[in-house]
């Protein structure tokens, strides 16, 4: 929550990237929010609507709610936020669930402040770090600014170059955890495939970069709810790794 103030510049992008489609559905965003300040938290199926749009996920014909997407909208730029989850999302109104002190906050924040702040948390959360993740830094950042990053922690002494054998992509690792990976590496011997297995939730941290998954791990996560439905052999989540399936 204290983070909240960090990711205004997003929330800015977002009100750029809506502004259009927000005035189309002015109507529908009205009635929400005023369902929501008469009502509090509301799931998405509080909301009725016949009139379908192009939603996130839709391919081709608009199978989305109208209600259903202006929630998703005005969770991007902030007007609502995510109150609890049991089985589906409650929505509330941002101001009624964020404390004032942190609206406060993100209202006067300078963007460069922020855009820094976010960078540092990135670096934390990942630890091992590549140039080609998209979402380096939380932030749209250019390969140049991200080599920039990179370069200038490597000056000062906060970050190192990390090599893994087998692969090509170049990864940097937070000097201070230089100590902790060769300790790992003198005192760790050899796993053998059958074990010991470590299970993890679909959507965990540790898988948030897949293709640092692959080059680290050599587990290949594909869920394949997202290959069309000929083309699945597992079911919907089951991920392939180059050791088998899961």
């Amino acid at each position: 929550m204290e983070d909240y103030p960090l990711f205004e510049p997003t929330r800015q992008r977002f009100r750029m990237q809506w502004q259009r489609d927000l005035l189309e559905l002015q109507k529908v965003a009205s009635e929400v929010l005023a369902r929501l300040e008469a009502e509090g938290p509301l799931p998405a199926r509080a909301f009725r609507s016949p009139h379908r749009v192009h939603g996130f996920w839709d391919n081709k014909s608009p199978k989305t709610k109208a209600t259903s997407h202006v929630l998703n909208l005005l969770m991007d730029i902030g007007e609502v936020v995510v109150y609890r989850k049991d089985r589906e999302r409650y929505f509330t109104l941002a101001r009624r669930a964020i404390p004032a002190e942190l609206l406060r906050r993100a209202e006067s924040i300078d963007p460069d402040e922020a855009n820094a702040a976010r960078l540092e948390r990135y670096f934390r959360a990942y630890r091992i770090i590549d140039l080609g993740d998209t979402r380096f830094g939380w932030s749209r950042m250019t390969m140049s600014e991200r080599m920039g990053a990179i370069r200038q922690r490597m000056e000062a002494g906060e970050m190192v170059p990390l090599a893994v054998e087998g692969v090509r992509r170049q990864y940097f690792l937070l000097a201070e955890d230089l100590d902790r990976l060769q300790e790992h590496q003198r005192t760790t011997t050899k796993v053998p495939p059958e074990g010991p297995v470590q299970f993890l939730p679909p959507l965990d941290n540790l898988l948030w970069r897949r293709e640092r998954v692959a080059d680290l791990f050599r587990f290949n996560y594909t869920w394949e709810i997202y290959m069309r439905p000929e083309k699945r052999r597992y079911g919907y989540y089951a991920s392939r790794s180059s050791w088998g399936t899961v």
